[in-house]
């Protein structure tokens, strides 16, 4: 499935709206900054592949990307240096729990053939393994992300550079510059206001897998795990092994000639 966007998403100051431009980390996002997803349709399957698309905005429009924008901050930063990790909500806990274990992804990647930023990048969430399949009894209302919540969301947290994106660091760099061109004859070029990461979409694309049983009774089946219908004129019905143990067909079996 692609473009889903039925999402809910939180960061460190509360719930986000996608329906609109937004800041996935903050307005002044720091290195422990993150952003949290989840996706009812998602979290009812056995996902065999996640992959999210960041289609990012007011993105530096300079043809030498983020290292011509940082240029004034000193530390070399390119395209390829702002880094998160994904860990997964599994019972209530994040997994890894071990960043060693997390596997880190570049947020943004320069166009082909160039150094300005590309405006959209899709990232694979390396943790299906780790998904489990939410709770069957909870509606797509009642889906969220609280303190007790114990699994169906994804986490995206923001760990390199360690000055993030420079927003704490941008106010003594331009107070510097300014109090030395007060003494030059030829001034320094200030430095450029720190980018702040903003979205103008995010989409989830996924391949799921799921067995079903024919032969399971009907009473032992668990409504997530997907049923096989026989369609009949005038309504359906669930296959599944009855309590007499009489079997199952793949197609509906009439016992009168002519039906």
């Amino acid at each position: 499935m692609s473009g889903v966007k039925s999402l809910k998403l939180y960061n460190q100051n509360g719930q986000l709206d996608p329906s609109k431009p937004f800041l996935p980390f903050g307005p002044l996002p720091s290195s422990n900054a993150y952003l949290i997803f989840g996706c009812y349709e998602i979290a009812k399957k056995n996902l065999v592949e996640l992959n999210l698309q960041l289609e990012w905005a007011e993105l530096p429009t300079a043809e030498g990307g983020f290292a011509d924008h940082y240029l004034g901050y000193g530390g070399g930063v390119n395209n390829d240096s702002f880094k998160a990790d994904f860990a997964v909500l599994v019972d209530g806990d994040w997994k890894p729990r071990d960043s060693r274990e997390r596997q880190r992804q570049t947020l943004f990647e320069s166009e082909r053939g160039r150094g300005r930023v590309a405006a959209s990048i899709r990232l694979p969430v390396p943790l299906s393994r780790y998904a489990k399949i939410g709770e069957s009894a909870l509606t797509e209302e009642a889906f969220d992300y609280n303190l007790v919540t114990r699994a169906g969301f994804f986490r995206l947290a923001l760990v390199e550079p360690a000055s993030a994106f420079g927003h704490h660091e941008y106010a003594t760099l331009l107070t510097e510059v300014l109090s030395a061109n007060a003494k030059l004859k030829k001034a320094k070029s200030t430095p450029n206001p720190p980018y702040t990461p903003t979205l103008n979409h995010l989409s989830l694309h996924y391949r799921a897998r799921s067995t079903l049983c024919v032969a399971r009774e009907r009473a032992t089946q668990r409504s997530e795990e997907g049923r096989f219908y026989h369609l009949h004129p005038f309504g359906i019905e669930p296959i599944g092994v009855s309590t007499h143990a009489k079997p199952s067909f793949l197609l509906p079996q009439y016992g009168y000639e002519g039906n």
